[in-house]
């Protein structure tokens, strides 16, 4: 799958697709998600920010969900505008 999300990313334009949350290849592995692995298992995903300091890496940011895309709009927020 890595492979294959990569790959799209390139047919995509890289640099439209990195470090944007709501983009092509995220909406396909979404669709994959909700349409074949959700139905099956109960799966929990876990967000972490870490913001590079003058002291160091530090924690800024937790979120848990049982949907990326919610964990996704959390990030998209978060981040900086390009």
């Amino acid at each position: 799958m890595l492979h294959q999300s990569h790959f799209l990313g390139a047919v995509c334009g890289i640099e439209q697709v990195l470090g944007v949350a709501d983009n092509p290849v995220r909406r396909l592995m979404n669709e994959g998600f909700y349409d074949h692995v959700r139905p099956r298992a109960d799966v929990r995903f876990v967000l972490t920010v870490v913001e590079d300091k003058p002291t160091g890496p530090q924690l800024a940011a937790v979120r848990k969900d049982r949907a990326p895309a919610t964990l996704l709009a959390a990030l998209d927020r978060l981040a900086p505008p390009h």
